[in-house]
């Protein structure tokens, strides 16, 4: 999903990801990315495949690659593994690496709203690119903004074995 898109089907939330991709307006968006964040973002009309990423019980990893503004260090990567108090409840324990002195990764197993871009704020760090590089199994790998393709079967076989972890 490129930046500037919404993940929804709703046109009053500003151009869609259906519009983006006309072909696959039967389908629904597995996950969200908000307007402003880009990367992955998986589209299926697999209840299976929606359940397991977005369920109440899914763990799958989400690989996020972030930049901000402010000069970060071992501290706030620990802060966020650790896990951040977000609406009275603490996020569940991620996997950071520091890329540079304004670039991370993280890896987390939850999907709150805005979860990324509130523990961020939580530490006043000011996100100025956040891409979505990986769901599972499901990487981004051979592909630009902008640009889709088919999951393989093998791919969504692994995705569906999830449900049973």
């Amino acid at each position: 999903k490129p930046r500037g898109i919404v993940s929804s089907k709703n046109p009053a939330e500003g151009k869609t990801v259906f519009e983006e991709f006309p072909k696959y307006k039967n389908l629904n968006a597995v996950g969200r990315l908000d307007k402003e964040s880009e990367g992955l973002l998986l589209l299926s009309n697999d209840g299976v495949i929606t359940a397991v990423v977005t369920g109440e019980n899914h763990t799958v990893e989400k690989e996020y690659e972030v930049t901000v503004r402010e000069d970060i260090s071992a501290w706030h990567i620990k802060k966020m593994e650790d896990g951040i108090v977000l609406d009275g409840k603490s996020t569940l324990p991620a996997r950071g690496e520091l890329i540079d002195s304004h670039t991370f990764r993280l890896i987390l197993t939850e999907g709150r709203t805005h979860q990324i871009r509130r523990m961020a704020d939580f530490l006043r760090l000011t996100i100025e690119r956040l891409i979505r590089l990986r769901i599972g199994n499901i990487t981004l790998t051979g592909l630009t903004s902008g640009k889709s393709r088919t999951l393989t079967e093998k791919e969504v076989l692994e995705l569906k074995k999830l449900r049973n972890n």
